[in-house]
């Protein structure tokens, strides 16, 4: 039983039609007659057949008003949903979409029968009381009617053009978690002042020697001479630019075909978006080697899936999905990395292209900033944040 009120909400205040039936009591089913039964395959048939844009629902224990918002009574009768599902599909010529879910509503219990868009025309395969054989039955506004043989034509040709469209749902997700966090996000951005002036070399004023420089004694001593550079510019990014990941699905029966989304922005307004961050500094040069190892070896096996280019002040962020199976999700394989030094809103388009979709799609993305600005990292400053030195 779900405790989620805010559909019913919505439902109490929409008009009955080809996506919204109220009943006030159950349909009669346990110890009911086929003819008594058929009230409700009829039902079910008209709404998988009607002409609609979105999910259609039978709302079982409201009443009905008209013209104003419809009253829920409650009941204590109700499906159980494997035993509906069967009911209605080994009577049908294809398998019927459907679910039935009890809510809670203001302490009663409300059935509600989902009916998603699907494949039509869908019709009983043999006679079952009052709905006839082969008979394709459709929600005429708030009533059923039985289709002609030019609306039984326009529900295969819309179901043909449906079919070969995937339909595509984009969110942002946390990369370590998996979790869909839907279009709206919260990140915080530790905005520390870029250096007027570049850093100093590492490995001076350490003692005698030409410039105060001690000569190594081995090659894995030999200093990289950018250490604190590297470790600023780390530091930096690594606290402004916070890891984000995409995730898409596919809710059509197509498969999406070498799919792409795209984001365009602007770095006027204090946005740095970045396809990876530095890697971790380090204070001789023999330990950078082996730290970049296996961003090397990544960066042979496959090409990046997920880049940031920089035209001018303006960066695009494309990430590639591959192929979409129909009915599932596929996860970015790498993040990106997105901060704020001054916009506390961040407000964008993505679009998503496939090679079978006839227009790209567009989604509203948003990005709310907490952002902490800081002054410029100094040496002294450096030295008492990780990563130390080794």
């Amino acid at each position: 039983m779900s405790d989620s009120s805010s559909l019913i909400e919505s439902l109490l205040y929409q008009n009955e039609g080809t996506a919204l039936d109220f009943k006030r009591e159950q349909y009669p089913f346990i110890g009911a007659t086929d003819e008594q039964k058929a009230e409700l395959l009829k039902d079910i048939l008209a709404f998988a057949n009607s002409w609609r844009q979105s999910d259609a629902y039978i709302v079982i224990g409201v009443e009905a008003v008209q013209g104003g918002k419809h009253i829920p009574v409650g009941t204590d009768e109700h499906f159980d949903d494997a035993q509906l599902q069967q009911f209605v599909n080994c009577k049908t010529n294809r398998k019927v979409e459907l679910s039935y879910e009890i809510y809670l509503f203001e302490g009663k219990k409300i059935g509600v029968i989902k009916i998603p868009k699907q494949e039509r025309p869908t019709y009983a395969n043999k006679k079952f009381g009052k709905v006839d054989k082969d008979v394709v039955y459709y929600r005429l506004g708030s009533s059923t009617a039985s289709a002609n043989p030019e609306d039984i034509a326009r529900m295969g040709n819309d179901t043909a053009k449906s079919v070969l469209v995937p339909s595509m749902n984009l969110q942002f997700a946390d990369y370590e978690t998996r979790q869909e966090l839907g279009d709206s996000i919260k990140l915080f951005s530790t905005a520390y002042e870029k250096p007027r002036k570049p850093l100093p070399d590492a490995g001076q004023a350490r003692g005698s020697g030409i410039s105060g420089f001690i000569a190594p004694t081995s090659i894995g001593e030999m200093i990289n001479s950018h250490y604190w550079r590297d470790k600023e510019e780390y530091i930096r990014l690594k606290s402004l630019a916070k890891p984000v990941t995409l995730v898409i699905s596919n809710k059509s029966r197509t498969l999406a075909e070498k799919v792409r989304v795209e984001i365009i922005g602007s770095s006027l307004d204090g946005i740095t978006v970045l396809s990876d961050l530095p890697t971790e500094p380090a204070y001789r040069h023999i330990d950078s080697f082996s730290r970049n190892v296996p961003r090397i070896r990544s960066i042979f096996q496959q090409e990046p899936r997920t880049v940031v280019s920089y035209h001018g002040n303006q960066w695009t962020l494309t990430v590639s999905f591959g192929n979409v199976q129909p009915q599932s999700r596929v996860w970015a394989d790498e993040p990106f990395y997105i901060g704020s030094k001054q916009k506390d809103r961040l407000e964008m388009e993505a679009i998503i292209y496939a090679d079978n979709l006839p227009e790209p799609q567009k989604v509203k993305f948003a990005i709310d900033f907490e952002i902490e600005k800081k002054p410029t990292l100094t040496i002294d400053t450096l030295k008492t944040l990780p990563p130390f030195e080794r």
